[in-house]
């Protein structure tokens, strides 16, 4: 049972939970889509390696933006 004045913490843990995700699910998205594409030019692994590097570039940008736009609201990682 959760409990009371916790809702803001848990809240929080989430959002930040979800962004690991998302990191994660950017970069093997990326990588899949290389490793396809990898197998229909039979280039295998270069594309793979091309696609995980830009799918985990692309993804650690998309997470770092959200966090400094949540430091700049005076989320967690703005109070001292």
């Amino acid at each position: 049972m959760p409990q009371p004045g916790r809702e803001g913490e848990n809240r929080e843990a989430y959002r930040y939970a979800s962004l690991g995700m998302q990191f994660a699910g950017g970069t093997l998205l990326f990588a899949g889509m290389g490793f396809l594409l990898d197998k229909w030019f039979r280039l295998l692994p270069l594309l793979t390696i091309t696609g995980l590097l830009v799918g985990g570039g692309l993804s650690f940008f998309s997470v770092y933006r959200k966090v400094i736009s949540d430091i700049g609201k005076g989320g967690r990682g703005g109070r001292k």
